[in-house]
């Protein structure tokens, strides 16, 4: 066993492309990678066991990890913390909710919104599900109209019915978003758009300040954090004063609450952060879940494109991972992108799209093989509600259109946080003669 930062040529560690001097003091190797970086993490992760070093702002050690083993290990462990810096940027969008949440603060949020996405609260959501996707299907019939097909950017329109749901699901609220842009769809969109270089994610990653810089996007961010904050403080207050329990998560959220030791309760400051997650038959949970093939379209479409690519972790104190000792104090990367593309777990056709993967018994699956919401402890509680509203929504449009793909449009993935298409993605769109 040796430590593994004792040494900077040490084979496991240098990377195969770049010399030692390829390496910035002040951007390491990001220089090289920046909007390459996940195709790059890709090919490095074939090439090592599980785990390699590269450096990043200021020339900080990063250690990549891929193997299942490690991440398993990482994930499991209260003793594996997100990333300080990360939380400040994340506590701006999710406040002091499960999202940014550590140790025993974790434990007892998570403890007390578990019962809410039991089997039976999560049976109901589906026919708010189901009337989302006629919302968005009648929406684009208006907009083809008597024309044969049309062409249709889809992107923020399905962003907008997904908070239409969220509203009805999470707290009973109409947001109408499709009708008339709210106020807080305007604000999402907002906070969702903003495409930047990978390198200036990490700058905000150190020096979270330039976030508040008055930048003109910054400030028209800034006003729409406000916005969403000021909208959940609503709601929250709302549902507390309101007598009349309904079946929306928020509702039973603070029902819960109410009934919970006080040791055990949510803050307000809490409360407030969870407000943020024949061709008209209507499908029946049992009917969904025979739907085999379209759950391998669902499995498929996140593994090739994760919701988020990388999970941050920093050790708290020192570690052994495969061997090496790493130090107190190390910044980890999962790369949940080079899992899923790793040809030894998925097979040589790993970069293509092929639902029928899923139906092969040889196919060997655990939860840290693939990881679109996550693993462990901080498993993604809603997980169960988005493959839920994915294919509901996704019933209703293949039921009652037809799609096909605009030649020559190109688009690529947003390179930091959440995954997105840029600019967005467009259709022909026609209705079913």
């Amino acid at each position: 066993m040796f430590a593994i930062f004792s040494c900077d040529e040490m084979t496991l560690y240098v990377l195969p492309t770049l010399c030692s001097n390829a390496r910035s003091f002040i951007l390491g190797h990001y220089s090289l990678l920046n909007d390459k970086f996940d195709k790059n993490l890709i090919q490095l992760a074939k090439q090592y066991d599980g785990i390699f070093r590269l450096h990043l702002m200021l020339n900080e050690p990063h250690l990549i990890i891929t193997d299942p083993q490690l991440v398993q290990k990482i994930l499991t462990s209260y003793d594996f913390q997100g990333v300080a810096n990360l939380r400040a940027i994340s506590y701006d969008l999710f406040g002091s909710g499960l999202v940014c949440a550590q140790g025993n603060n974790h434990k007892r949020q998570r403890k007390l919104m578990n019962p809410l996405f039991t089997f039976a609260n999560v049976k109901e959501m589906i026919p708010t599900f189901i009337q989302g996707g006629h919302q968005l299907k009648d929406h684009w019939i208006n907009l083809i109209g008597d024309k044969k097909e049309e062409r249709i950017s889809i992107t923020s329109l399905i962003s907008q019915v997904t908070l239409d749901i969220i509203g009805l699901i999470g707290f009973n609220y109409e947001f109408n978003s499709l009708k008339v842009k709210s106020e807080l769809a305007k604000a999402y969109e907002i906070m969702n758009s903003y495409n930047t270089s990978p390198l200036f994610g990490v700058l905000i990653d150190f020096f979270p300040f330039v976030r508040k810089l008055p930048f003109d996007y910054n400030i028209r961010y800034n006003n729409s954090l406000k916005i969403a904050s000021k909208i959940s403080e609503n709601l929250v207050i709302e549902h507390k004063n309101n007598p009349i329990k309904g079946k929306d998560l928020l509702s039973l959220l603070v029902e819960t609450n109410e009934v919970t030791p006080d040791h055990e309760k949510l803050t307000h400051d809490e409360l407030v952060s969870q407000a943020f997650p024949d061709q008209n038959h209507q499908p029946t949970l049992d009917e969904i879940d025979q739907l085999k093939y379209l759950e391998c379209i669902f499995k498929e479409t996140v593994r090739i494109i994760p919701p988020s690519q990388v999970i941050h972790r920093i050790t708290t104190k020192d570690e052994v991972l495969n061997d090496y000792i790493v130090p107190k104090g190390t910044r980890l990367q999962i790369s949940i992108n080079s899992i899923h593309h790793d040809p030894l777990i998925w097979g040589e056709n790993v970069e293509e799209f092929v639902p029928s993967r899923w139906l092969d018994s040889e196919l060997k699956i655990t939860n840290y093989k693939f990881l679109p919401f996550g693993a462990g402890y901080k498993l993604c509680i809603g997980w169960r509600v988005a493959s839920l509203e994915f294919k509901s929504l996704l019933i209703v449009l293949i039921r009652n259109l037809k799609f096909n793909v605009v030649e020559e449009f190109a688009f690529k993935k947003k390179p930091i946080g959440m995954a997105r298409p840029v600019p967005g993605i467009d259709l022909w769109i026609s209705k079913f003669e």
